[in-house]
């Protein structure tokens, strides 16, 4: 699917799936985590990871807190 054929609601909701997965760069970043460290701490696997910080994996609640937690931010930060 393209951009091009997707509604307006659809292309809305990939631009704030990909605002979240800049934040979430952003934060592992200043901790200076890779993304290896980080997939470690959550036992996902870098792809996981790689298609939440892309915007191309929308992320559940429970694995936004659980990233929270391990990136020690509130995980309203990611979606603010």
């Amino acid at each position: 699917m393209t951009t091009d054929s997707l509604t307006p609601e659809q292309k809305l909701e990939q631009h704030f799936d990909y605002r979240i997965g800049q934040r979430l760069i952003q934060a592992r970043e200043l901790l200076d985590l890779d993304q290896h460290r980080v997939t470690s701490m959550l036992n996902i696997t870098t792809d996981q990871l790689d298609g939440h910080e892309t915007g191309i994996d929308p992320m559940t609640v429970g694995f936004m807190v659980r990233l929270a937690e391990v990136l020690r931010i509130k995980p309203e930060s990611l979606v603010a």
